[in-house]
């Protein structure tokens, strides 16, 4: 039943999602959150490192949809990696960045705010779910990012993936900010933003600031 449901959906979304794309900008006030709470129930105690080149094929092994280039891209913007291992298997891995960063999925290029970090992705091996390690790995980067007087975080998170946004939302404490997205015309591409998202000049985009509360 669950694996006839899965296609029906798939089937339904197909469609709709090449015709139009829309991501959800979710944000934290670092200067409020509390890490505590994204502590609870984790059963993992994984040990965190900086990913380096010589990590790679744990990345690959982690998620096999990334590639050797797509890594390398990364690391020449800036962004860092870092990752959980458990038992020596590189069980979840993260990328922050305080630094402009491309992203492909809309062909815009994510230009931050003095204080801001963007989690560009945020991934979990597929034999290590349901272990709480996406919330630790939040909460240490939390406390990382804060310590460095940083003041917001950022995320974007597509519009039908409820699973993470159940995750980020309540428990990695982060309120909806605006969407961002095209819709997928014959011969070009029609953005649209809502809320605090906007578009800049030469295809960046902005996530303007808010006040305490995100509200």
């Amino acid at each position: 039943m669950r694996e006839t449901l899965g296609l029906w959906r798939a089937a339904w979304l197909s469609p709709r999602w090449w015709l139009r794309k829309e991501y959800r900008a979710l944000a934290t006030d670092l200067s409020v959150i509390e890490a505590a709470p994204l502590l609870r129930g984790a059963r993992a105690r994984p040990q965190w490192t900086i990913v380096g080149h010589t990590d790679i094929p744990a990345l690959l092994a982690a998620n096999p949809k990334l590639t050797v280039e797509e890594v390398r891209r990364r690391w020449g913007e800036g962004q860092q990696c870092v990752g959980g291992w458990v038992d020596g298997v590189l069980a979840h891995y993260r990328w922050d960045t305080t630094r402009r960063s491309y992203l492909p999925y809309l062909d815009l290029t994510f230009d931050p705010a003095p204080g801001d970090i963007l989690v560009w992705e945020a991934h979990t091996h597929r034999a290590y779910r349901g272990q709480g390690l996406h919330s630790l790995s939040t909460a240490r980067a939390f406390e990382e990012a804060r310590a460095a007087g940083l003041s917001r975080s950022i995320t974007f998170v597509a519009w039908w993936n409820k699973p993470a946004l159940r995750v980020v939302q309540g428990k990695g404490g982060r309120e909806p900010v605006g969407t961002v997205g095209y819709w997928q015309l014959p011969l070009r591409r029609r953005y649209f933003t809502t809320g605090a998202v906007r578009l800049g000049p030469k295809g960046t985009l902005l996530v303007a600031g808010l006040s305490r509360g995100l509200a």
